[in-house]
């Protein structure tokens, strides 16, 4: 789920898409109703809720020793979502919100000099505001973002729009006092369709072996952080997929992320395959830390 409430499955129905009960960052005042019935946002409000719960959320990870990847922002809405109604969802889409925002298209709401960026801006802001005394963090600038190239480090590290986001990270940072060592993704390692493996096992991605293949081969000489994340698998992915692609991205160098798009559902999060899957990633994560901790002689 992302910064939207948007839950990534384009057959859903509305409610399932923006659901009323979601914690959004902006408070809905009204006057007039947006897009899916509830009062339109005031952009200028925020919700303190939303930055509670993202801030409980991240130390609860901590306690567990989990890192977090943080999406500041969904450019797939943007971009990729139009053709589906994604941008009517928008908190920055004209009948969403009190403040006279709006965009026509995927250039206005990624244009660096326009409305909608200084409201991005005001975002990621909070949000640093919020987590950045925490260390279990690395950044990533947006979700799948259309315009541009994604098919090697070097094209997003020097994407203007990624690069001025995470400058914003960094100048928030440095403002508050905080060492700015933050990994950023795409500008300080790929995202994860630059990365091998993020179809596998299902959606007609790469096998396994083959996936393993390309991280300890041309991707682990790049010599940057990997992340072998999955953008396929919905439903219940066999566990044992999931508990050998864990492996075979530790054993060639990456870390893994393991996800499947429906798990919003209750029945596919609660679906013991699912639940084995999990465990079996959280497995390979125990054994890292055992090696972490072992005193070698």
């Amino acid at each position: 789920m992302d910064q939207l409430g948007n839950v990534g499955n384009d057959s859903a129905p509305l409610e399932e898409q923006w659901d009323h009960d979601i914690l959004h960052p902006y408070q809905r005042t009204g006057p007039g109703s947006a897009v899916d019935g509830a009062p339109k946002f005031n952009l200028d409000a925020w919700n303190p809720d939303y930055f509670a719960w993202l801030a409980t959320a991240v130390d609860l990870a901590s306690d567990r020793e989990l890192v977090v990847q943080i999406i500041l922002l969904d450019c797939w809405h943007a971009g990729f979502g139009l053709q589906y109604g994604f941008g009517e969802l928008d908190y920055f889409a004209a009948g969403n919100n009190i403040n006279g925002i709006g965009f026509a298209d995927e250039a206005a709401w990624l244009d660096t000099a326009g409305p909608v960026f200084a409201r991005h801006q005001a975002f990621v802001e909070r949000v640093v505001d919020t987590l950045g005394e925490r260390d279990n963090l690395v950044w990533e600038t947006c979700n799948e973002k259309r315009a541009g190239s994604h098919a090697s480090p070097d094209d997003t590290r020097m994407d203007a729009w990624h690069a001025a986001i995470a400058d914003i990270v960094r100048a928030r940072e440095t403002a508050l006092g905080l060492a700015t060592h933050r990994l950023v993704v795409p500008v300080d390692l790929p995202e994860h369709r630059t990365v091998a493996g993020h179809q596998t096992p299902s959606d007609g991605g790469e096998s396994i072996a083959d996936m393993r293949a390309r991280l300890a081969g041309e991707q682990f000489a790049w010599g940057l952080p990997l992340i072998s994340d999955n953008d396929c698998c919905p439903g219940q992915p066999a566990a044992d997929a999931v508990r050998v692609k864990a492996w075979a991205a530790l054993t060639a160098g990456a870390h893994v992320d393991i996800f499947n798009n429906e798990m919003f559902k209750g029945a596919v999060l609660g679906n013991a395959n699912t639940a084995a899957g999990i465990k079996a990633v959280g497995i390979v994560a125990a054994f890292v830390r055992t090696l972490r901790s072992t005193s070698w002689a």
